[in-house]
């Protein structure tokens, strides 16, 4: 009878470390062979991860399992249901891409019952992000590691294209990053979470990430900044202050100094890619073309737009679209209004954003929070959403949200003094 515990606590051990590893390794692992080497691997990962996870919890008797609380469970059903209406009903349906989006959803209810620790999860999320930050700072600095490996980007008439990180693009180092750094700020700036040593090396993380963000030269994150800084002052948070000094200086670096091409020149071209998509919202059906209609359907639309356009401009933008660089678009055009009405109440149910009666929290809750915010900022103008790495970010903060007490019913604790506790109980130990 006594072995039994002994089997719960090595099961609870090697499930937590599966659980933390893939966390840090998701936006680093990376396969040159694969035709695209950095969102192949991520997928591979999270997939070997999640039947490795649950096989492993299943054969070890793991019995940690709470019970999911209501409301997360309504978010993922909701979720879950415009994801196969979608794939039921639209006439284009790409399997990679149904599978891309149930994947992180499926690894919440992994991380929900195997519970890892808190502290653990967070610290493997921020020191990933000063990994990728510390591979891209090297690129700006022409000292590519990736050449090791005969894998280099063309300049194409800018260097920033060269700081792609591991994740293949500035624009995608930049929207992870600046989804980590609020993290990192207020674990750096909390009295009483760290020792001295401690937060001497979160502040090193957190000033490497904002350089790396710099150097992406990317703009969307100025959005992230706004949304993510006018949360903290919502919460009247201590530490908006420094986010918003921060903020600032990152801000104004990028818009004097970007070298990607002119803002103005940005927006005609995102402007364009929605023109086209705006004029067939009307048809598109309640649950959507499918996974991954949208680049078949931008290429029909672009073609019909451009034979009845008289504006000449526009056809310097014209071209293949994967992508429509805002997530929103793309997902009314893959999942119809019924997905994009899933996706907001998916959201509003899963994040306590919308609480005013809990305006003041946690300051941990407040930068997983600001993370989160970052991030859908960012996808007004971007597609983070249908990346691997910040989509699997987005539902692994959530799954933190509801990890800080001890049932997990976030929205119900008026603050999470005990989580702060353990955290920090944990956290001198760094």
């Amino acid at each position: 009878m006594g072995t039994e515990p002994v089997r719960q606590s090595r099961a609870a051990k090697v499930l937590e470390a599966g659980a933390i590893g893939t966390a840090f390794l998701m936006p680093l692992v990376f396969w040159p062979a694969a035709e695209f080497p950095f969102s192949t691997a991520k997928h591979w990962l999270l997939s070997a991860w999640i039947v490795s996870g649950f096989a492993a919890a299943g054969a070890l008797r793991f019995d940690k399992r709470r019970r999911l609380p209501a409301r997360l469970a309504l978010a993922l059903a909701l979720w879950v249901i415009a994801l196969a209406l979608s794939a039921a009903l639209g006439p284009e349906v790409s399997l990679r891409a149904l599978l891309e989006r149930l994947l992180p959803c499926v690894n919440l209810l992994l991380l929900f019952w195997i519970a890892p620790k808190l502290r653990r999860m967070v610290m493997a999320i921020i020191w990933s992000g000063t990994a990728v930050s510390l591979v891209a700072i090297l690129q700006f600095l022409q000292l590519d590691p990736f050449r090791l490996f005969g894998m280099t980007s063309s300049i194409q008439g800018s260097s920033r294209i060269q700081v792609f990180s591991t994740l293949g693009n500035p624009n995608f180092v930049a929207a992870f990053l600046i989804s980590v750094l609020p993290l990192t700020l207020v674990c750096a700036g909390t009295k009483g979470l760290f020792d001295r040593a401690g937060v001497r090396l979160l502040t090193c993380a957190m000033l490497l990430q904002a350089g790396a963000i710099i150097a992406t030269g990317s703009r969307a994150p100025i959005l992230a900044i706004i949304a993510s800084g006018a949360w903290l002052i919502l919460r009247r948070s201590r530490s908006w202050l420094r986010f918003l000094a921060a903020g600032l200086l990152v801000a104004a670096v990028l818009l004097a100094f970007s070298p990607a091409r002119p803002l103005e020149k940005t927006l005609a071209g995102r402007i364009y890619v929605w023109k086209v998509i705006a004029r067939h919202i009307g048809a598109v059906p309640f649950a959507g073309f499918g996974p991954g209609a949208f680049p078949l359907r931008y290429a029909e639309w672009e073609t019909e737009y451009l034979r009845i356009s008289s504006e000449n401009t526009d056809r310097s933008f014209a071209g293949f679209q994967d992508h429509a660089h805002n997530d929103y678009l793309e997902i009314l055009v893959d999942h119809g209004i019924f997905g994009l009405a899933a996706f907001i109440l998916t959201l509003f149910l899963s994040i306590p954003v919308l609480q005013w009666s809990r305006i003041r929290g946690s300051r941990l809750e407040d930068g997983i929070i600001a993370g989160i915010i970052a991030l859908l900022a960012v996808a007004f103008v971007d597609f983070p959403l249908h990346r691997p790495t910040e989509l699997y970010l987005l539902w692994t903060f959530i799954a933190l949200l509801w990890s800080m007490d001890g049932d997990g019913s976030l929205l119900m604790q008026p603050c999470h003094e005990q989580s702060l506790k353990d955290f920090s109980k944990e956290g001198r130990s760094l």
